[in-house]
């Protein structure tokens, strides 16, 4: 196939022009991987037969689909080069992180989820991982949105996955990454086995994961009895342009809390 990145050029300086405006958004390692990247157009992308674009991490390799191409998927797969690094035998992009030595990888869902948010927040429109952008949302209001901006576009020695388990069990985080990698990997396929019912309870999983974060992060600064800020943090669990939120999860943390289920002891919180 041909490197058809020139075509290109235009649309990947305007993504350049739009992030530049960001103070807080490092793009060394987009100027580096910049220099390689090939850019390939093709009827139809072999592993992802819906999709309009994808980014190869391996290579630094974009392919597009002429006949469906839409600038919004475009941009997605440069974020995903702008946040392309390797350390030792750990290759990152953004959240995602490959063992390059057996090809083991965690953060997938948080970092479809952070990319298509990226996507909204800095060229209008999101057009998929709705529920990993819910998701996103949320954790922004644990650690912050410079701290996951700074370690999405330059990974640092203490990952997303140890920022999160300051407020949580690491047996805990290591569900919600696996949860939350599990649903991406399923809602991405056609030909999945799995029910509507195991869907919801994988999300179901990850909020109730989410919710326990947050209240031990107000339980470290005292503030675990501001209703106010409980009840905004529980509203954020929905999204407008999705029919399917997960409205029964929000009921269930709503009852736990009603019933007295849900005990704060020191940081740690625990549902009984």
């Amino acid at each position: 196939m041909k490197n058809v990145i020139e075509k290109y050029r235009a649309e990947i300086n305007y993504f350049i022009e739009v992030l530049k405006q960001d103070s807080n958004i490092c793009l060394d390692n987009f100027y580096r991987n910049l220099k390689t990247l090939k850019i390939y157009e093709s009827d139809a992308i072999n592993d992802s037969p819906n999709a309009d674009a994808a980014y190869d991490y391996k290579t630094n390799k974009i392919i597009l689909t002429p006949k469906s191409f839409k600038l919004q998927s475009f941009y997605h797969e440069l974020f995903h080069m702008a946040s392309r690094t390797k350390k030792n035998n750990i290759l990152y992009d953004g959240f995602l992180a490959i063992n390059t030595s057996n090809n083991q990888e965690y953060g997938r869902g948080l970092n479809e989820g952070y990319t298509e948010l990226l996507c909204e927040r800095y060229f209008g429109t999101a057009t998929d991982y709705y529920i990993e952008r819910i998701f996103l949302k949320q954790i922004e209001k644990i650690l912050g949105e410079s701290l996951l901006k700074e370690h999405y576009f330059s990974p640092r020695d203490e990952s997303i996955f140890e920022e999160l388990e300051k407020y949580t069990s690491d047996e805990e985080t290591s569900n919600f990454f696996r949860n939350l990698d599990y649903y991406t990997f399923v809602a991405e396929r056609d030909d999945n086995k799995i029910t509507e019912a195991d869907l919801q309870e994988l999300i179901d999983n990850c909020v109730l994961f989410l919710y326990k974060a947050y209240m031990n992060k107000l339980s470290q600064k005292g503030e675990d009895s501001d209703e106010d800020k409980i009840n905004e943090y529980i509203n954020g669990f929905t999204l407008a342009e999705v029919e399917v939120v997960p409205i029964g999860t929000i009921k269930i943390i709503k009852s736990l809390i009603d019933k007295g289920l849900v005990v704060i002891e020191d940081t740690k919180k625990y549902i009984k």
